[in-house]
């Protein structure tokens, strides 16, 4: 029997972002923001299964930097990096497809009200892995 097993999207993302250098993170942030600068959270929201070998997850990307400017120009950076994985191996994991949803907008961040943030949302498709189950 075969076995499909989706991708860690959080990670394959944020592994790509970091090559290219986005400074970037899964959850959970890091207790030092502000002092992290410019930083991107990847934050997957699920996804489906777009065929046998293919996922496609829905993933929302916040970007902090220390004035509203700065983090609006990394947030468009980092929509542009993220576009650029298409047709990429980041470490094993083929990302097929990357269709930006929502280009950045300002998201005010309750936690951290005194840093600017950007969002934006994204639909990243990435090759499952397939194996035999023993």
């Amino acid at each position: 029997m075969q076995l499909v097993t989706p991708a860690d999207a959080d990670d394959v993302i944020q592994r790509w972002l970091n090559s290219v250098g986005v400074h970037a993170c899964a959850q959970p942030l890091p207790h030092d923001l502000a002092d992290s600068l410019p930083l991107t959270l990847v934050q997957g929201m699920g996804g489906d299964r777009a065929d046998v070998v293919r996922d496609v997850f829905n993933v929302r990307l916040y970007t902090w930097a220390e004035t509203s400017e700065e983090a609006a120009a990394e947030a468009a950076r980092v929509a542009a990096s993220l576009q650029a994985m298409e047709r990429e191996d980041v470490g094993g994991a083929f990302c097929r497809s990357v269709e930006l949803n929502a280009l950045p907008y300002p998201a005010h961040d309750t936690n951290h009200p005194d840093l600017p943030r950007m969002c934006f949302t994204a639909r990243v498709g990435i090759a499952a892995s397939v194996g035999n189950q023993d």
